[in-house]
């Protein structure tokens, strides 16, 4: 889609938000799935406590700036609690999924 969107969908706790994102059918850009390339990175609106702490890959190739401004790779997040996110998707539309 392009242009303004959001959507809600449920996922288990514990769960990757990539892969939850990806089964739930949402548009969200990913190239790696392994915190190499930064494409899955999206911005935690809401919930950010309920994500995992970075990794070490988020830390590397976000920095601890884009961290503390709540900037998270979805490939390295597993999900513990409601969250909401801004992301960009595809042909440059920006995006917003709570779970």
């Amino acid at each position: 889609m392009i242009g303004d969107s959001a959507s809600t969908f449920q996922v288990a706790a514990g769960s990757n938000l990539l892969q939850a994102a990806i089964e739930a059918g949402e548009s969200l850009e990913y190239v790696c799935k392994q915190g190499r390339c930064c494409t899955c990175k999206v911005k935690v609106l809401q919930g950010e406590k309920n994500l995992s702490p970075p990794t070490a890959s988020e830390a590397q190739r976000l920095g601890r700036d884009k961290i503390k401004r709540q900037w998270r790779l979805a490939c390295q997040s597993r999900v513990n609690g409601p969250i909401t996110v801004s992301h960009r998707v595809f042909l440059g539309g920006q995006g917003e999924s709570s779970v």
